[in-house]
């Protein structure tokens, strides 16, 4: 039996649809349970790993070795829930992980603070 006219339109358009349903499902469905993209850091950074800090002043963190962090403007601190915090809003003693990188300067300087949980003092 052969379509013609608004028949054979009717029928190109709904395999184009069944077409791209299928593919849409086959491909695009195991896209959307997997974990959201990583980004890399850019060469030459590091990652601290878990650190304590025990002490900031408006441009520097100290860890619990007494190593120093500069802290720039363009440094993110974040919660590890992803809320956006300031400096002045990290609570002392806290665990952090800090992303970071060496500069000209004698302190390495931050490029992502992540605030973990708070710590009480003496512990």
């Amino acid at each position: 039996m052969l379509f013609y006219g608004k028949d054979y339109i009717a029928l190109q358009y709904l395999k184009r649809v069944i077409c791209v349903l299928v593919f849409l499902f086959f491909f695009d469905v195991n896209g959307f349970a997997q974990n959201p993209v990583v980004t890399p850091a850019p060469m030459g950074t590091k990652q601290s790993g878990t650190v304590t800090i025990v002490r900031k002043s408006n441009n520097t963190i100290s860890i619990q070795n007494e190593r120093i962090f500069l802290v720039t403007k363009e440094t993110i601190i974040m919660s590890t829930e992803g809320i956006v915090m300031e400096l002045g809003q990290i609570p002392i003693p806290c665990e952090a992980n800090i992303q970071y990188r060496f500069g000209d300067k004698k302190y390495p300087i931050c490029l992502k603070i992540v605030v973990g949980q708070h710590k009480k003092r003496g512990k």
